[in-house]
């Protein structure tokens, strides 16, 4: 599970089911990918 907490938030950014011990590049990718979604939102709501 991929998160970040956002002051009293947390925002839930990817969640998988892992089978080996290392954590395949997509779903890192999915998970950044996400979080720079989230990030550039709460840029604009800032604004």
């Amino acid at each position: 599970m991929f998160f970040i907490v956002d002051g009293t938030t947390m925002v839930l950014l990817h969640g998988i089911i892992k089978k080996t011990q290392k954590t395949p590049q997509k779903e890192l990718d999915i998970a950044r990918a996400r979080l720079k979604s989230y990030q550039a939102e709460k840029e604009t709501d800032n604004v």
